[in-house]
């Protein structure tokens, strides 16, 4: 769901989307990370993208021109980050949107996992793939 825009002299500054879940990795030496519910930012005057948590900290952040690589899953639990995610998803059935954003420098191996609500993430999709110039890779689990 779209939260809010800010106008100034006509033009959007930033799109903020509510009901995102960031996956946090877990902390070395532990198994299990944890699941951040907050919004995702895009804002056009930095022009790079923003999660923060509910409670307004900053969890996750990247320029568009550091954003690699972007693949959309709808699966029961995201493929590639099973050993990374609560346990609650290894039982599910219902199919949920996931977003994987690679970013950073070559070589850097940075990804953030994300969780988009079922009624924005068409949004979302769209504005990552404007915003960043990238195609998204889609994967659908039938």
């Amino acid at each position: 769901m779209l939260a809010a825009s800010w106008f100034m002299a006509g033009e959007i500054l930033a799109q903020d989307f509510e009901r995102v879940q960031f996956f946090q990795l877990p902390p070395a030496g532990q198994v299990k990370g944890r699941e951040v519910e907050g919004s995702l930012r895009f804002d056009d005057k930095t022009k790079g993208l923003v999660f923060m948590e509910k409670g307004g900290r900053e969890m996750f952040s990247t320029p568009y021109t550091a954003i690699r690589t972007l693949t959309y899953e709808r699966a029961a639990r995201p493929r590639y980050w099973l050993g990374l995610v609560a346990r609650e998803f290894l039982f599910t059935r219902e199919k949920k949107h996931f977003l994987t954003i690679q970013y950073g420098p070559e070589g850097s191996g940075q990804y953030a996992l994300l969780r988009l609500h079922k009624n924005n993430f068409r949004h979302v999709l769209a504005m990552l793939e404007s915003g960043t110039g990238k195609k998204i890779e889609h994967i659908e689990e039938h």
